[in-house]
């Protein structure tokens, strides 16, 4: 079978140009497509690549970004093979391109090419050049070195092979071994030819910087960076960090634990994200890393765009024709993060856009319900409230139990000024998960914002006094802090935003003496968090 060799940056952001546009052309017209970094090849890299370069019947090289790898290895080919070199480049960067290869036929594709749909005239464009490498004779060149040095073999490592053959080439190899004979007499003169000694000496001198280095890989570097961030130790621990990325080992689960390390208790944005951009170039596959690395990256405007092609890379979506197309297969969580990260960069109309395409491809109740949850958020984003209600009454349908879908259906009739019902899902969404502490935090905000409360079990939900407020919104808030008493910062400070130091001060002295925090607060009614947390039981009596 024929061989192709592709020459290109590694970033993800080629990830797509490689197998729907170069991969394709190559493997209709019958060549074995190959990329360095998905050979999984072993031994010296550098040496597979030259060999590639060299035995490929062509050689496909995207001169984009200006990477130096690709100019070296462009290089190396030129020099190899006389012809069936093919260049590529993004229009945007035409003049960029250094004199070195001006004048030669470089085939310039749209940057925007997926949102264009010009994926089909490149293919088209580029089978043709695969043509033209196939029919032309060995005289023609694509090489700027054959057209200088032009009695150089077309191929020059068959040239090679047959030069050993030649009368003066063995002449000359004869002459590089008596010189390497005289060489080899110097250095044993000079004592430096030892080869056991020194085989001994590179033994002894690895295992030192092995024990040296030991501290910075997997369990003992865990261990040091979870010390260094239980103590505030910020510097230290970013030094150690850099230290275990060059000298040591971590493994998909070592990374995901500094990941939460940094994220939870160094607390340095900059630092989360070029961990996680190093953790995702160690394991590129790695579902969890990569969605860590696009929220984190969809926090800043800056990285924006880059935290998208990541999202979509992991979705597996794109456009075609004009139309969104499922490439691949993906995990719930996956799905969620491509949610989370879209609804962060308020991509409302994008995810209304992909929500036919999803829904044909996942079949599954709990990611149908998903589906539809989401795009009753977007339509809710966009000021749909009926198509936000329409979507999120069909998600409930799918996952009643899903006390998300309570939550939206309360952001929805909170948005219509409905304040009764809004009351009432919020209700469910504590029934639903009792121990998500921040469905209390979303009831007590609601009774301070809008005066809502129920006051009677027999009773709807009514407007209340403002002064009445504190009587049925703290409660919430310290049953919240009961069921996790790490998360006093949160608690304090609603209770102060809204008025209620004292209650923040007696929080903060009841944590201190390890007291429980329901008998603190004797003054106050807990009966209708009580009333919530039944709320499903009484449903379904």
């Amino acid at each position: 079978m024929k061989k192709a060799f592709v020459i290109m940056p590694y970033d993800k952001s080629f990830n797509r140009l490689y197998s729907m546009i170069i991969q394709n052309a190559l493997e209709k017209k019958g060549y074995e497509c190959i990329r360095q970094d998905m050979t999984g090849q072993g031994g010296h890299i550098m040496k597979n690549v030259i060999i590639n370069i060299a035995e490929s019947d062509l050689v496909v090289a995207d001169l984009s970004d200006h990477n130096w790898n690709v100019a070296y290895e462009l290089g190396i080919r030129h020099t190899m093979n006389r012809n069936g070199t093919i260049l590529m480049c993004r229009k945007d960067q035409k003049d960029a391109l250094p004199f070195d290869i001006n004048g030669v036929n470089v085939l310039y594709y749209d940057p925007d090419w997926i949102d264009s749909f010009s994926e089909d005239t490149i293919i088209a464009e580029l089978e043709k050049r695969i043509v033209v490498c196939e029919t032309g004779s060995s005289a023609d060149s694509d090489s700027p070195v054959h057209d200088v040095f032009t009695g150089l073999p077309a191929h020059l490592l068959q040239g090679i092979n047959s030069a050993s053959q030649d009368g003066e080439m063995i002449e000359r190899i004869q002459q590089l071994q008596k010189e390497n004979a005289k060489l080899r007499e110097r250095l044993e003169n000079a004592g430096l030819s030892d080869q056991h000694t020194e085989h001994a000496t590179d033994i002894r001198r690895i295992f030192n910087e092995a024990i040296d280095n030991s501290i910075y890989y997997s369990d003992d570097a865990v261990n040091k960076l979870k010390e260094f961030s239980s103590k505030g130790m910020k510097r230290e621990f970013a030094d150690f960090l850099a230290d275990v990325l060059e000298k040591g080992y971590l493994d998909e689960a070592d990374c995901k634990i500094v990941y939460r390390l940094c994220r939870d208790h160094i607390k340095v944005p900059p630092l989360t994200k070029v961990f996680l951009e190093h953790a995702a170039k160690l394991y590129p596959d790695n579902e969890e890393l990569n969605i860590y690395l696009a929220n984190e990256l969809g926090k800043s405007y800056e990285n924006r765009e880059q935290a998208l092609v990541i999202a979509n890379d992991m979705i597996g979506v794109n456009k075609r024709n004009g139309k969104y197309e499922s490439t691949k297969h993906v995990t719930y969580n996956v799905i969620v993060a491509f949610f989370n990260l879209y609804l962060r960069l308020k991509k409302y109309k994008e995810i209304l856009l992909l929500k036919d395409v999803l829904l044909q491809e996942y079949s599954r109740s709990a990611t149908q319900a998903l589906i539809y949850r989401n795009a009753a958020l977007a339509h809710l984003n966009l000021e749909q409230l009926e198509e936000a209600e329409k979507n999120c009454s069909i998600a409930m349908e799918y996952a009643p139990e899903n006390d998300m879908g309570h939550y939206i259906q309360y952001r929805i009739h909170r948005a219509s000024e409905n304040f009764s019902a809004a009351y009432r899902e919020l209700e469910q969404s504590i029934a639903c998960a009792p121990t998500n502490e921040d469905n209390y935090y979303a009831m007590a905000g609601f009774i301070c914002d809008e005066n809502y409360a129920r006051t009677s079990v027999e009773e709807e939900p009514q407007l209340i006094h403002s002064n009445c407020v504190r009587d049925y919104a703290v409660p919430f808030i310290i049953y919240a802090l009961h069921l996790n008493r790490n998360n006093y910062s949160q608690a304090i400070a609603f209770l102060s935003r809204n008025g209620f130091d004292s209650d923040a001060e007696h929080c903060i002295n009841t944590l201190k003496q390890n007291a429980d925090l329901l008998s603190a607060f004797k003054d106050l009614d807990f009966s209708f968090v009580g009333y919530c947390i039944e709320e499903k039981n009484n449903g379904e009596s």
